[in-house]
């Protein structure tokens, strides 16, 4: 074999080599600039979601007090009015969800699921988690979760 070829197949090596880091590297940030975008538009649906709790209590709740005596009204609780709310946003978001899991709740559909109580007991171990985030797999992929416990 040739010096020239040698030579060749020195550059080749090293071209592959470097190729392939550059792949992973390029790999590894789009992933983790999606990973952050995801959080980022996450952690907006979940303030807004706190803040439509906020509003129903602050300004909603006190207009109704002498209703509510009488008449369960559920547009006046806090979390039925986050989760109608932002209802309508999965409708044009539909990646994304929200839910006000618990271990015994008032609405059977805030039933937490296995991996939802799993979620939960990790924020009662730890009373300075201000948020969780996991990744899940599913039958449909990987499926990333962000939580905070409610107020």
């Amino acid at each position: 074999m040739g010096l020239r070829m040698k030579f060749n197949l020195v550059l080749i090596v090293a071209f592959v080599v470097g190729l392939a880091v550059a792949a992973v590297l390029a790999w590894r940030t789009t992933a983790e600039e999606a990973e952050r975008q995801v959080l980022t538009e996450a952690n907006l649906i979940m303030s807004a979601g706190t803040a439509v709790r906020g509003y129903t209590q602050r300004e909603i709740e006190p207009l109704l007090v002498d209703k509510i005596a009488t008449r369960f009204l559920p547009h006046s609780v806090p979390s039925f009015a986050a989760q109608a709310v932002l209802r309508t946003l999965e409708r044009e978001f539909p990646d994304y969800s929200y839910k006000e899991a618990a271990l015994n709740p008032t609405n059977p559909a805030d039933r937490a699921t296995s991996w939802e109580v799993d979620v939960i007991q990790a924020f009662k171990r730890n009373p300075n988690l201000t948020q969780f985030v996991g990744l899940r797999d599913t039958p449909t992929g990987p499926f990333l979760t962000f939580a905070r416990p409610s107020e």
